[in-house]
């Protein structure tokens, strides 16, 4: 597939409710994923960046049914997640960090069994896929969208599995 950049002129076609609908499970998982490390790891910096991480899918689910629906790219809400977004995983990374230097990590002890390791790992080889998708997948296709987000429905949702096996055990 060409990789044609997403412009604020673009007006992607293909765009249906459905496509915005499944555009919201990842959010759903990541928020799971999001509350439960919130949880074992306490930090106020983890979890402002989850819901700016958060915030950020769920407006460009909303920008996805306004294309579908309205036939308009309102810009703002697509080119947000450039910006948004990694300011969140910036964040969630720094609470990680600061947790990981003030505190025992042992309430991550959880991760210590193969199911939250497979599960992660499946989880993050997605995500690895995401990131080459960003970059190679045509952002106006509505073919490339489908394939974007189911990849990323599955990530998201091994991830929160692992998190969730983790924070049981």
């Amino acid at each position: 597939m060409k990789n044609n950049k997403m412009t604020k002129d673009t007006l992607p076609t293909g765009f249906t409710a459905q496509m915005a609908g499944v555009d919201l499970i990842p959010c759903i998982f990541f928020s799971g994923i999001g509350i439960v490390l919130g949880l074992m790891l306490s930090s106020i910096l983890f979890y402002i960046g989850a819901a700016l991480t958060f915030i950020s899918g769920f407006i460009k689910a909303i920008w996805k049914m306004i294309v579908a629906k309205k036939h308009k790219n309102i810009w703002p809400m697509f080119v947000q997640m450039r910006i948004v977004m990694p300011i969140g995983f910036l964040l969630m990374i720094i609470g990680f960090i600061v947790y990981a230097c003030n505190n025992d990590l042992s309430v991550l002890s959880g991760f210590n069994n193969i199911y939250s390791w497979i599960l992660l790992a499946l989880g993050l080889i997605g995500m690895g896929l995401m990131f080459v998708f960003a970059f190679k997948l045509d952002s106006s296709s509505s073919k490339s969208n489908w394939i974007e987000q189911i990849c990323n429905s599955f990530a998201q949702c091994f991830i929160f599995l692992a998190c969730l096996i983790a924070y049981i055990l």
